[in-house]
């Protein structure tokens, strides 16, 4: 389902155009309960504040634990996924704009090549080093699961 949102210009309310079905939702503050907020944190948190990155920002944290610029993660990204993920710029800033607002990742001035041109470098603090140990954890624990199931299982469907 290919939901888009935003928000109403006297931030009242919440439109969620349904592009699928061509339907249109309205959500207005009267729709949510404190009690949603507070078990929350947010309306709608993100993914990793419930215990799961994106695969794209699981790559991006994997690829600053050494200082790079934006075009050396998407190269990073490339080649530890043998080209199976590959993040046009557009993506790529947006998500390190946000793991920098939540302190993920942090922003540094580098120096690139003979040139001694500065390029703006991009780091993982720790706060993000804690998020990857705890995404690993999970998917871990996603694996040990899997095998576990499918092997005593013999890999056969019940029905």
């Amino acid at each position: 389902m290919d939901i888009k949102y935003h928000r109403v210009r006297d931030m009242s309310s919440v439109i969620f155009l349904d592009n699928y079905y061509g339907r249109r939702y309205t959500i207005t503050a009267n729709d949510i309960s404190a009690s949603d907020i507070e078990r929350s944190g947010s309306v709608m948190p993100e993914s990793f504040e419930r215990g799961a990155l994106t695969e794209a920002v699981y790559y991006i944290l994997l690829s600053l634990y050494r200082p790079a610029h934006g075009y050396a993660i998407m190269q990073n990204i490339s080649v530890m996924t043998g080209g199976r993920v590959s993040l046009g710029p557009g993506t790529l800033y947006g998500a390190l704009n946000s793991l920098i607002e939540k302190k993920l990742i942090t922003g540094v001035i580098g120096m690139t090549g003979d040139r001694e041109q500065r390029k703006k470098e991009y780091v993982i603090t720790e706060a993000g080093r804690k998020i990857v140990r705890g995404e690993l954890e999970r998917l871990g624990e996603l694996l040990a699961n899997g095998k576990k199931i499918t092997e005593a299982s013999g890999g056969a469907a019940h029905n």
